[in-house]
């Protein structure tokens, strides 16, 4: 079965990344992911190898900066594809260009561990390792050029250009960004609207 073969048999991980880059698109990887045992628990994601884990990942990078997160369900509603990811790009965003600020100097999308390496005086000495972090947690809509659920974003753009709302009054708009549909299994343009994540 699927959730045996992701789960128990790390070594055919290249099959499976054929499958996920060529025949699904990232509703459909969200949803194997999520995929039960044969007894309808557990989750197949949390269950895989660090190999299978790492193939999901990779095909559920998005838009050179998101990270489609499996773990939380992908819903389709109404014509749009409603996504949990991890924004992994710079901190500017489509609101703070409108209002002209600059990013901070400071990096503060990294932090750092300790390792252990060969060398030093007693044969082992502790070297800084730097790790990337993702700037946020957002909600990622996406729909397709021409649909209604494209004007209906289309009006929320022009809505928050007008009004100017208050970011502590409204679900903050990150970015706007025209990507290709097909990782969404669609033909032509889709806009995609990275949005604040509500912590509930």
């Amino acid at each position: 079965s699927w959730w045996h073969i992701a789960t128990t048999y790390p070594k055919y991980s290249d099959v499976l990344d054929d499958i996920l880059a060529n025949y699904t698109n990232l509703h459909e990887i969200v949803v194997l992911a999520q995929e039960t045992d044969p007894e309808g628990f557990g989750c197949l994601y949390e269950k895989a190898s660090v190999k299978v884990k790492d193939v999901f990942k990779k095909n559920l990078s998005f838009g050179d900066r998101y990270e489609i997160i499996p773990l939380f369900r992908a819903l389709v509603i109404d014509g749009m594809l409603k996504l949990c990811a991890l924004d992994w790009g710079d901190r500017i965003a489509w609101e703070e260009l409108a209002e002209n600020e600059s990013p901070s100097l400071v990096d503060e999308n990294s932090y750092a561990t300790t390792v252990a390496v060969p060398g030093g005086e007693n044969g082992i000495e502790t070297e800084i390792v730097y790790h990337k972090k993702p700037q946020r947690e957002v909600l990622l809509y996406c729909c397709i050029k021409g649909s209604s659920a494209y004007y209906e974003l289309r009006d929320e753009i022009d809505a928050r250009k007008r009004f100017n709302f208050d970011h502590k009054m409204c679900q903050r708009l990150f970015n706007v960004h025209a990507f290709d549909a097909q990782k969404v299994g669609c033909k032509g343009e889709m806009l995609c609207l990275s949005l604040e994540r509500p912590i509930l």
